[in-house]
């Protein structure tokens, strides 16, 4: 245990000359709210990416949407007609 804080005090104080003769360069010269921009820059790009996964996605289920409902459209027209034919038949007779 003596051992390590002999190491650490000697690691203190040479980081202390180091700053004192200006050789020592600091750990990040970015502030700290430059790296929280950084950190939000990396999540905001996760989370677009998941966004356009999922608009993919949702354009997918809209598209056969559209499909199913045009097929239905098609088979109301269909009843439609075989209706207005029946009532003009009725109408005739």
């Amino acid at each position: 245990m003596a051992t390590k804080l002999a190491d650490l005090d000697g690691l203190v104080k040479g980081a202390i000359e180091r700053r004192q003769m200006g050789t020592g360069r600091p750990v990040s010269s970015m502030t700290p709210d430059a790296i929280n921009r950084g950190r939000s820059v990396a999540i905001k790009r996760v989370e677009l990416a998941r966004l356009k996964d999922k608009l993919v996605q949702v354009q997918g289920e809209n598209s056969k949407s559209i499909v199913e409902l045009g097929n239905q459209q098609a088979m109301l027209d269909i009843e439609h007609r075989a209706i207005k034919e029946t009532m003009e038949l009725v109408s005739q007779i």
